[in-house]
């Protein structure tokens, strides 16, 4: 007898517009369920007023107009990326400097963590250094170093860079849009500025970190922090 069974469909993730969509939901019942409660934020009291239809539906798009500059340079920034990510950009650049500075990779942990920080700082760069993880465990595995210190040049650049975020989108912006929200003006020098003392400061700390841990498994490999099978599943792929 044949098997007529259906393979099963392979069930996929919530998109972002799913799962805000949700939230919003949740939101509105929330405010359904607390009708007529008190509130009093900064000194002043309120009443909450539960959401209608109409509120539900039309949410999206106040929220879009009361944060028009944040959205409108989210999706300019996103076809920036869009076509730097189709170009290779990045990667190539990265690639290139990795070549030329071949044998003194010791000078390429500072410049390369200087790169992410700055996309970090810029953009919100995270998700988007992925790629990157590969090519620098393996170029540091070739130096005589180990493959956390790739990892660590990626993660701790790009962490540090969004940390101290100066005109990030998706964190001073987000920010700055809240506080728009409430009555409160925000000040945009403020702001960068004290971004930029953070990210200056959480740099040195990251780059020294990094470059000591290097320059100890360069010296002596068994102080690696990666165990014996970490270490050879890297060194065999």
């Amino acid at each position: 007898m044949a098997d007529n069974a259906q393979p099963k469909k392979k069930r996929e993730m919530l998109s972002s517009f799913s799962i805000i969509f949700i939230l919003l939901a949740v939101v509105a019942i929330v405010t359904i369920l607390l009708n007529g409660a008190t509130y009093e934020v900064n000194g002043e009291a309120g009443v909450v007023t539960g959401a209608t239809l109409a509120d539900f539906l039309m949410a999206p798009v106040r929220g879009f107009a009361d944060a028009i500059d944040v959205c409108l340079f989210v999706m300019v920034l996103g076809g920036f990326l869009g076509i730097v990510n189709k170009t290779n950009a990045i990667a190539d650049g990265i690639a290139v400097l990795v070549k030329k500075m071949g044998g003194n990779e010791l000078k390429l942990i500072p410049i390369l963590m200087a790169i992410f920080a700055l996309g970090g700082t810029t953009y919100g760069m995270c998700e988007e250094t992925v790629g990157f993880y590969a090519l620098l465990s393996a170029t540091m595995m070739a130096a005589g170093f180990d493959s956390l210190t790739g990892a660590m040049i990626v993660l701790l650049g790009a962490g540090v860079g969004c940390l101290g975020s100066t005109v990030n989108p998706f964190a001073v912006g987000a920010a700055g849009a809240a506080l728009d929200g409430v009555g409160i003006t925000g000040n945009q020098v403020v702001f960068i500025g004290l971004g930029l003392i953070l990210l200056v400061v959480t740099y040195a700390i990251a780059v020294f970190f990094v470059l000591q841990y290097a320059k100890m498994v360069k010296a002596d490999p068994e102080r690696t922090l990666l165990s014996a099978t970490e270490r050879s599943n890297a060194e065999a792929a």
